[in-house]
């Protein structure tokens, strides 16, 4: 009778250890699908930031903002100076 008894909580015991491992399982699932939405949105992100980081850097973006803005103008003549060799 102890015998059946112990094998009986036993069964059930498994049995719970198995609907945990399970309802966990489902639960990490929706947690890495979560994730990767996350990491797939972060990614487009990333990608808008350095499009802009690129156009904000870019030369004719930043010679059109000295002209534009702090008014400077662009040289019509280009001046050379010579630079004497040097001793060592």
């Amino acid at each position: 009778m102890a015998a059946a008894l112990a094998l009986a909580v036993l069964a059930v015991g498994l049995s719970f250890l198995y609907i945990h491992q399970g309802t966990m399982l489902r639960v990490l699932t929706a947690d890495r699908e979560s994730l990767r939405e996350n990491l797939t949105e972060l990614e487009e992100i990333n990608h808008t930031l350095r499009l802009e980081i690129a156009e904000a850097f870019s030369l004719p973006r930043i010679a059109k903002y000295a002209t534009e803005h702090l008014g400077m103008i662009t040289p019509t003549t280009t001046r050379y100076v010579r630079v004497p060799p040097s001793s060592e």
